[in-house]
């Protein structure tokens, strides 16, 4: 009988010593969570509770691979429902990886899943691209369009700058970077009272001084009826707008010419570019 004794009380030691180590856990009972955590085991000595499942908690995958590398990552791939490498390769996409573990995509396939694209049509890119009926709306704030793009302008003047006769004399330049201009400038020629003269020009040059050819689109000349205009009277010559096409880096220059006797000459002027391509 005192072995029987003996014995149930050992039993209901065990019970006892049971109950304060595992606490049944109340299953339904969110008290303690958060919104999205599991009831998760926490080992064979102490009860079950709620927790957040990570990444590594899913059969070993590591934050690192995120499913990428299935190479290093097939325990994970299999303990998530037997999800082979080749089906995780191509059915998921790689966050780490290019567009280019995907299927090829067509222009109008990609337009199907933009918010905010404009126009229709194919894809373009920036360099040598073939555009048709494109409407390009300019600078609309009445300024110019920045360096290097379409709209860039830029001007010049010169004022009282002295000329020697018969010799093609700078007034005013502009540099130009690579690209296709249209470039104009006037000139008032301002002789002295006395100063007579016969004949002025202006004339627009990627060389310096340089006064060109009649006819030749770069000048525009004067001459007065008979030798010469009265002493004293100044002119006002415009060139021409002239396209200039420069591969690389140049100048323009807006160059005057007069003949002229007597006493001095003075030239001032005013020139612009605008770029067009």
């Amino acid at each position: 009988m005192k072995r029987i004794l003996a014995g149930l009380f050992a039993a209901l030691l065990s019970v006892s010593a049971w109950a304060i180590t595992y606490n049944n856990p109340k299953l339904l009972d969110p008290t303690g969570s958060i919104s999205g955590q599991v009831i998760t085991s926490t080992g064979p000595t102490t009860s079950p509770g709620w927790a957040t499942v990570t990444l590594s908690g899913l059969g070993g995958l590591a934050a690192a691979n995120n499913l990428s590398d299935v190479a290093s990552a097939s325990t994970a791939l299999a303990n998530l429902g037997g999800l082979s490498s080749a089906t995780a390769a191509t059915t998921y996409g790689a966050k780490a990886s290019p567009l280019s573990q995907f299927a090829a995509t067509t222009s109008a396939q990609l337009a199907s899943v933009i918010s905010d694209e404009t126009g229709t049509g194919a894809a373009v890119f920036g360099t040598s691209p073939t555009i048709t009926t494109p409407n390009i709306v300019g600078v609309t704030t009445g300024a110019c369009a920045a360096a290097g793009s379409v709209g860039e302008c830029k001007s010049a003047t010169g004022t009282a700058v002295s000329m020697t006769t018969g010799t093609g004399t700078n007034c005013a330049s502009i540099p130009l970077t690579a690209g296709n201009w249209l470039v104009a400038g006037t000139i008032a020629f301002v002789p002295n009272t006395t100063t007579t003269y016969g004949t002025v020009v202006v004339n627009l040059s990627t060389t310096t001084g340089s006064v060109g050819t009649l006819g030749s689109g770069t000048r525009n000349s004067l001459q007065g009826s008979g030798t010469a205009f009265n002493a004293g009277q100044s002119q006002e010559l415009s060139t021409p707008v002239v396209p200039i096409n420069v591969s690389s880096a140049a100048t323009a220059f807006l160059v005057g010419y007069a003949t002229f006797a007597t006493s001095t000459m003075t030239q001032t002027c005013s020139m612009w570019a605008l770029r067009v391509h």
